[in-house]
């Protein structure tokens, strides 16, 4: 019996949600209240070992959703961003999954909808080639296969030519200032860091330059 362990003091903090629990050996402990009503926790509770880690298993799984789930409704992410968000946090690559199946779960996370809206959203602020929006999309830790899928689906309506001659705009109203070689050379580099196929750039290059050279 000396050997048993209870709870000697429960305080609830209702701001946090949490609850401030120490046992008869000093330890304590934070946990959640709805852990508190789960296990029907009290000031004198006995708690055998096996009940007092299943809890702790509990609140840490209770917390990393919590995290998972606050960095994930900030804005939207890709489940790369948000398995390097907990494992820089400390997170175990076991945990990082069960994190992600629950954001899954709730809708919270779809690197294919996050692929389509981040494409459109490049199509009308920062105009590119298909394999460049692709390759991004893949740095953001989406799937290859999920990237090509989104980006060639929105592709056939889009005006290539078009899109360079945005893209081109930008960029002339940025180099406008230097000398007329300087702006050849870096609006060439520009259409080429784009994706933008030889054919595209000499178009754009005879548009502004009257020449490719």
């Amino acid at each position: 019996m000396n050997n048993r362990i209870f709870i000697t003091s429960l305080v609830v903090n209702k701001q946090k949600k949490k609850c401030s629990i120490t046992l008869n050996d000093g330890e304590v402990f934070h946990c959640d209240i709805d852990l508190i009503f789960k296990h029907r926790l009290t000031k004198d509770k006995i708690i055998t070992p096996v009940e007092l880690e299943l809890i702790r298993k509990e609140q840490v799984l209770y917390e990393l959703k919590q995290k998972a789930l606050n960095f994930a409704s900030f804005k939207p992410r890709t489940e790369q961003q948000v398995r390097n968000k907990l494992s820089k946090l400390g997170y175990k690559s076991e945990e990082c999954d069960y994190a992600i199946l629950f954001l899954k779960k709730f809708d919270y996370l779809n690197d294919e909808r996050y692929a389509t809206a981040i494409t459109n959203d490049w199509l009308k602020r920062r105009p590119s080639s298909a394999s460049h929006m692709i390759g991004d999309l893949c740095k953001r830790g989406i799937n290859k296969d999920i990237a090509q899928k989104v980006v060639n689906s929105l592709f056939p309506n889009v005006d290539v030519v078009g899109l360079a001659e945005q893209s081109s705009e930008k960029k002339m109203r940025a180099i406008k200032n230097l000398p007329l070689d300087r702006q050849k050379l870096r609006l060439f580099n520009h259409l080429q860091r784009m994706g933008f196929t030889w054919d595209v750039i000499n178009q754009m290059m005879k548009k502004y330059f009257n020449s490719i050279n």
